[in-house]
């Protein structure tokens, strides 16, 4: 009969201490290989293995410092001792994924690196062009200042000329004049002296 009651408060016990955990997923800490048992006993038959950082269904716990029923990867059920059990992934999952993100983000940042130093080449482009198209107003501002210049030498040149002519013509007249002044007497004295034949 003692053995019957110690049964008893055995099952009842467990009974009371059976939490139900339907569907949440735990990890297998970081350290072990985890043997799945057929029941929750440290001397029950091994029915296969879990390893650290693979994830398992909780199907039933019998408490922290107990076991848990799971369900692993490839679909078998059993039985764990739960203080191997974590609801985070293990340190070495952790550490993978972690790693994977910080080559995607390099991945990225080398891709927006190239990016940067095309849109740097680009704007060193547009300045130049900015810088060309400044020049070109410059250019056109003295071609144009060149152009007026020209044309007031062009009309002081012809003004310069038209004086000229006027001058030669005036100098004309004078010489002329004078050639004039000069022949006219000596013809006037000749008309003379053969006026009297």
């Amino acid at each position: 009969m003692p053995m019957m009651i110690r049964f008893a408060a055995v099952a009842a016990l467990s009974l009371s201490v059976v939490f139900a955990a339907a569907a949440e997923d735990l990890f297998v800490s970081d350290v072990i290989n985890l043997s799945i048992r057929e029941r929750p006993a440290n001397d029950a038959g091994v029915i296969g293995q879990v390893s650290s950082g693979e994830s398992v269904e909780v199907l039933e716990s019998l408490g922290p410092q107990s076991f848990t029923r799971i369900r692993d990867a490839n679909g078998r059920e059993g039985w764990v001792t739960s203080r191997y059990l974590t609801p985070e992934p293990a340190a070495r999952v952790q550490l993978e994924k972690a790693e994977a993100a910080l080559a995607k983000s390099n991945r990225a940042l080398s891709a927006l690196q190239v990016e940067f130093e095309a849109a740097q080449a680009r704007l060193v482009d547009a300045a130049s062009a900015l810088e060309l198209a400044d020049e070109n107003e410059q250019l056109k501002s003295v071609i144009t200042e060149l152009q007026d210049s020209e044309q007031r030498l062009r009309e002081k040149g012809k003004a310069d000329r038209e004086r000229r002519a006027l001058m030669l013509t005036g100098a004309g007249l004078v010489g002329g004049g004078v050639v004039l002044g000069l022949l006219l007497p000596a013809l006037g004295r000749r008309k003379q002296r053969y006026g009297g034949l």
